[in-house]
């Protein structure tokens, strides 16, 4: 079987691993002068589907060597070695079977793998979790109706709290207002938050941008110039749309800027209007910057500027404070300090270290649902491994009656099948771990340009549960 003077072993070898590294390979297209590909969920689904039949196709075309060995290695004796050489014969003959048995298992454990790979590396962000909470220990929301004031000097009043821990407190207010976009004026302005922030607030957070100036060197200038500069912005991510959004439950009148997308390479000039209640006194806000996504929304707010800046309009009250402790495993007992002292303010107080981990724990729970599906796909194909095996006895019975005549053991029979059955359930499950580990390191690594903390981490428990599907499903 050659064609064009290659043989089918090679050819289909050579297209096989083209495919893997083409997929697994994290490739700078743009050097070579081809467009920058980018997708969504999509091309996950994509590339774990040609990762798997191209690895299939290397393994199904050169497994010959590979049965040599374990026939040499295990096909020893007079008993072993007619077995090893039956039981592996069969699925070397028939290719087209034993690759689509070979890619069902190989899917499976590769989906398995990547999705576990990314939970337990996201899981070592929880070392550290003030850089999803700003630099912050404890977010403390007041009253409007009776505002604390200035916090910091009712400290030394508070039972169980010394103002030596704290390290900064950062202060906000936000408000109601209506808003329009310089060059995409709609008929009347929507409905709207201005979160206003002082210099402690601006001063300590470390949220990043996705999107930033290009006057400004860092994202730590782009704060400092929120206090420094009157009439610049910062927003919050989702105010702008992602080409990955979707939108079919947009609200219709929500306000959200246009004329560019969050993941952009640049931010256009961007100027918004911003009106009181009345639509009587107005402001521009330039916008200086666009939150990346792992922003809490409830410590910044939709769009955020200066307090000066925001007086312009109305000067309010303080409401809200973000507060950074020297030792951040007190944030619980200081929250609730906080609260008793301040019950006649309406204080509520909370550790942000809680808040991050009860938002991932959502999140992770949600990814942990999806695993525990996948891993029920992984018995669902051992269970079917063992359908097939039970119709290949009934298809070769005149092949089981020809070895049986020629001295086969009824147990020498059975041995033969499940040999046949491992083999190829262990080849699957080697090949999609190896995959999902290939390609999840990509994944991270990519992830990890934008995320501090995250680490590659290989899920042994998960390999461990493949592995003991695989050992209940054998038995």
């Amino acid at each position: 079987r050659h064609a064009f003077g290659v043989s089918e072993r090679k050819a289909y070898s050579a297209a096989g691993s083209v495919i893997v590294l083409l997929w697994i390979v994290s490739w700078d297209f743009a050097a070579v002068g081809l467009p920058d590909f980018t997708g969504g969920i999509e091309m996950f689904i994509f590339s774990g589907v040609m990762l798997v039949i191209g690895a299939v196709w290397v393994t199904v075309f050169n497994a010959g060597p590979l049965v040599r060995v374990l026939t040499a290695l295990m096909g020893r004796g007079q008993t072993f070695s007619p077995i090893m050489r039956t039981s592996l014969a069969y699925p070397m003959n028939t290719r087209f079977r034993t690759g689509m048995t070979l890619a069902m298992f190989s899917l499976i454990v590769f989906t398995l793998m990547v999705l576990s790979t990314i939970i337990a590396s996201f899981g070592s962000l929880f070392n550290d979790t003030r850089q999803f909470s700003g630099g912050f220990d404890i977010s403390v929301r007041a009253s409007l109706a009776n505002p604390v004031g200035d916090l910091a000097s009712q400290l030394d009043g508070v039972d169980g709290v010394s103002a030596s821990e704290i390290e900064v407190i950062g202060g906000q207010s936000g408000l109601p207002v209506k808003l329009q976009q310089v060059g995409f004026l709609t008929d009347e302005a929507r409905d709207g938050i201005v979160v206003s922030a002082d210099a402690g607030f601006t001063s300590t957070v470390d949220f990043g941008f996705a999107l930033r100036d290009t006057s400004y060197e860092s994202d730590e200038a782009v704060w400092r110039a929120l206090e420094e500069e009157p009439n610049t912005a910062v927003v919050w991510p989702f105010l702008v749309p992602g080409r990955g959004d979707f939108n079919f439950r947009e609200d219709p009148d929500a306000f959200r800027l246009q004329g560019f997308f969050r993941d952009d390479d640049k931010l256009p000039e961007v100027t918004i209007q911003v009106f009181d209640r009345t639509e009587q006194q107005m402001i521009n806000l330039q916008v200086i910057g666009v939150m990346d996504d792992s922003v809490l929304p409830e410590l910044v707010g939709p769009i955020v500027t200066s307090r000066e800046t925001l007086a312009q309009i109305q000067d309010v009250p303080l409401l809200q404070y973000q507060i950074r402790l020297n030792d951040p495993s007190r944030a619980a007992a200081i929250a609730e300090a906080l609260e008793d002292h301040f019950v006649g303010n309406g204080l509520i107080a909370e550790s942000l270290e809680e808040t991050v981990r009860d938002q991932f724990a959502i999140n992770l729970g949600f990814n942990r649902l999806i695993r525990g599906f996948m891993s029920l796909g992984l018995v669902v194909g051992v269970a079917a491994l063992g359908v097939i095996s039970a119709r290949s006895v009934v298809e070769r019975r005149v092949l089981i009656g020809m070895l049986r005549a020629i001295g086969y053991q009824r147990t020498m029979v059975q041995a033969s099948f499940l040999i046949e059955s491992s083999f190829i359930a262990l080849l699957g499950i080697v090949l999609g771990m190896a995959l999902g580990l290939g390609l999840s390191a990509g994944i991270i690594s990519e992830i990890s340009e934008d995320i501090d903390g995250l680490v590659y981490r290989i899920p042994w428990a998960a390999a461990a549960l493949v592995c003991g599907c695989y050992r209940c499903g054998d038995r």
